[in-house]
């Protein structure tokens, strides 16, 4: 993890508690734990899967460059928003 990510992970983490009510606190927690470790659950399956179907080549070149994953923060943010209306309807 690079010192950019080590920022935005940080910052994500405490806007969470700007934007989410204390009752719902834990919802929030669990849902950002999961989108955070569940990847490192899902991951190993999905890569072995993708190596079987479309080959180290394939994986080679879908691989998501640094600069794109700013973009993976914002929709995780905006998902994050959606999810804090929801519960707030």
């Amino acid at each position: 993890m690079n010192t950019f990510s080590q920022f935005q992970s940080l910052a994500y983490s405490a806007s969470v508690s700007l934007l989410v009510t204390k009752q719902y606190y834990t919802r929030a927690s669990n849902l950002e734990f999961f989108s955070s470790y569940g990847s490192n659950i899902l991951a190993p399956a999905l890569a072995g899967y993708l190596y079987k179907v479309i080959g180290l080549l394939g994986i080679w070149l879908a691989k998501v460059p640094p600069n794109v994953q700013g973009l993976v923060f914002a929709a995780q943010s905006l998902a994050l928003q959606l999810v804090i209306k929801s519960l707030r309807a």
